[in-house]
């Protein structure tokens, strides 16, 4: 049958796809292929990503100190690095630091008061229009959360506290945002 024909030919494939790896002959040959585990081991303990992923958490209550524009954008620069479709990269991030058009987003986002007292926001949109058909619909949504994921591992690894909050607005909404904000 199909299934026994695919299973067959994937169980063949999984013997015949090794691990490269370098004989004695070839280990003082600059020219042999480098392998998967010794390309892991030359950018160094990796290890640390499971750690920052074990050990981040959303936080709600912060201090006053303000993030350091050059910390803030190094992070930025670090999420910039996240896998979109097609490599797209639909998003744009936006600095809402100014205490008015915080609480504006606050508002829109329905928050609560507690919120108000945070020195600074972050809020990251994704533009639909690079993504078309039904395919795609939810491309954009994806790509967003891995570029936030993305971010807050940055902001973890620079011991920044984060918690992200969703914003799931009616057109209407939107556009209320989007005239607030002037984006």
């Amino acid at each position: 049958t199909l299934d026994n024909d695919v299973t067959t030919s994937i169980n063949s494939l999984l013997t015949e796809v090794r691990p490269l790896e370098k004989t004695e002959d070839d280990r003082d040959n600059p020219t042999t292929i480098t392998t998967y585990s010794n390309a892991i081991e030359n950018q160094g303990d990796l290890t640390c990503v499971s750690q920052a992923l074990r050990s981040r958490r959303s936080v709600r209550t912060y201090s006053q100190d303000k993030v350091d524009n050059a910390v803030l954008l190094e992070a930025i620069d670090d999420a910039l690095y996240s896998p979109s479709a097609c490599n797209r990269q639909p998003w744009k991030i936006y600095d809402v630091r100014s205490e008015p058009l915080r609480d504006v987003v606050l508002e829109i986002q329905n928050n609560s008061a507690e919120w108000r007292e945070i020195a600074g926001l972050l809020l990251v949109t994704v533009n639909k229009a690079y993504y078309s058909g039904a395919r795609e619909r939810k491309a954009a949504y994806i790509d967003g959360g891995l570029f936030c994921m993305s971010l807050i591992l940055s902001l973890h690894s620079k011991s920044i506290s984060t918690c992200p909050l969703n914003m799931n607005l009616s057109s209407r909404m939107l556009g209320r945002l989007r005239r607030r904000l002037d984006i």
